[in-house]
């Protein structure tokens, strides 16, 4: 295993997890690998992954009342509400490998692993605002040399943040409206013409440092049959 990471040392050896993105997207399939090297025989059950996530948040609210003292005069007084909530995303646990006989042999070891992320996963999220608000959506995944229960030893395991992506959204191309409306004067009596808007998009859903363009070409016809045409370029 090379160079291994202090975190997945153990007194039987070491356990390591490694996928193959740097991200994972919700609904897709999450691949890589779960690398371990065991000095001595292990009592193990199984090698398993488990995924948590969770969203929490936490602030602050300032809020004022009138307090009115022992001699009848009143004041207004500062306090503070502070809030707490979380919310559990996932927790699901995918069995990679079961090992015959409960007994996992000294060697090294690669185990391939293929897990399906369930759809619906928010992506993951962090915000500090004012007044010691926070906001957060966190994943982890944990690799797990499970022991036998028969054994007193304590599982192998090794642990990492994952980040998570949400599915996006279905892209349709050269997206095209268009508005055809008749203008009149303030008093609703005098036709000045009429004027239409035509507008076309790459494409409806843009993620991140993306840029979009929008095409858009506006034609005025006035009562004298005069025709003016201006064509704009939009970058955002």
């Amino acid at each position: 295993m090379g160079s291994v990471d202090s975190r997945a040392k153990f007194q039987n050896g070491a356990i390591y997890l490694q996928a193959d993105a740097p991200y994972v997207i919700s609904g897709e399939t999450m691949t890589g690998n779960i690398y371990l090297d065991l000095y001595q025989p292990f009592p193990a059950v199984s090698l398993d992954i488990v995924i948590k996530g969770e969203e929490r948040c936490k602030w602050t609210e300032t809020k004022t009342r009138t307090i009115r003292d022992n001699d009848g005069k009143t004041h207004t007084e500062t306090y503070y509400v502070h809030h707490m909530g979380q919310r559990q995303v996932i927790h699901q646990r995918f069995t990679i490998h079961v090992f015959p006989n409960q007994a996992a042999m000294p060697g090294q070891y690669t185990f391939p692993f293929n897990i399906a992320i369930p759809y619906g996963c928010p992506s993951s999220a962090y915000y500090a605002g004012s007044e010691s608000s926070v906001a957060s959506i966190k994943y982890s995944i944990k690799a797990i040399l499970q022991p036998s229960v028969n054994v007193h030893m304590k599982e192998m395991d090794f642990k990492q943040p994952l980040v998570m992506r949400e599915k996006a959204p279905q892209i349709d191309e050269n997206l095209y409206t268009s508005v055809n409306t008749a203008v009149n004067s303030c008093c609703c009596c005098c036709s000045k013409g009429r004027v239409a808007i035509q507008t076309s998009f790459e494409k409806n859903a843009y993620s991140s440092a993306e840029t979009c363009r929008a095409v858009s070409k506006s034609t005025w016809i006035l009562p004298n049959t005069f025709i003016m045409i201006i064509v704009a370029t939009f970058i955002i």
